[in-house]
């Protein structure tokens, strides 16, 4: 049986393709949507096939009260952000994978029609 082949941005990938090199930007932009733009460009201009960011609602993630709240909410970008960050990314070329952490993140990345989803590899159920 041979597997399925699988794609990402329109490039295949498995045996006989060239390895795809995703930027991981993370939450490195700190919450600032032109920083997100300018990690965007970086990822371009390095040569990468793609560029991953992590979508997140902090009051998905954890409690009120929880100590590391702040510092989640302080990363967190509005859905609307994210749509023009997500569209300029793929309009750079880059296949665009997010990394969702919640089902409204899930729901964002559906909207913008994402290349790829990814979950946390501690999370089974919001994919």
């Amino acid at each position: 049986m041979r597997p399925t082949p699988l794609a990402i941005g329109g490039r295949a990938l498995g045996p006989g393709q060239p390895c795809l090199v995703i930027a991981h930007a993370g939450h490195a932009h700190h919450g600032s949507p032109d920083q997100a733009l300018r990690l965007i460009e970086a990822a371009f201009q390095a040569g990468a096939d793609a560029i991953a960011f992590s979508l997140f609602r902090a009051e998905e993630l954890v409690v009120r009260r929880h100590p590391e709240r702040r510092e989640l909410e302080e990363l967190e970008l509005p859905p609307r952000e994210w749509k023009r960050i997500l569209d300029a990314a793929g309009a750079s070329g880059l296949a665009v994978v997010a990394e969702v952490y919640d089902a409204p993140s899930r729901d964002t990345a559906r909207e913008v029609g994402v290349s790829a989803r990814m979950s946390p590899a501690s999370d089974v159920d919001h994919n």
